[in-house]
């Protein structure tokens, strides 16, 4: 029996742009309501898929930073840390 990332990263890129365009709108093609755990199974598939067929600027959730000019350990560098008081 084949594990779910395993299925998942098998099913056609038609299959995965439905799935992407239900999770959008929030219904299947056919008008049903997604229920939660079909969003959070949906979203699992759709994230396996491309993790395994695409490169990480065009995945779901993929934020250049290239044009930050800094990298993250300066960025972060610059946060000021916050001090709790307690009285």
């Amino acid at each position: 029996m084949a594990s779910f990332d395993e299925t998942a990263a098998q099913l056609p890129r038609d299959v995965i742009d439905r799935m992407r365009e239900a999770l959008a709108l929030g219904r299947w093609p056919d008008g049903r309501e997604l229920t939660a755990d079909q969003k959070k199974t949906t979203m699992e598939a759709v994230l396996t898929w491309e993790a395994v067929h695409l490169p990480p600027e065009q995945r779901t959730g993929h934020i250049d930073r290239s044009g930050c000019g800094s990298s993250e350990s300066d960025s972060a560098s610059r946060i000021p840390a916050v001090t709790r008081h307690d009285h």
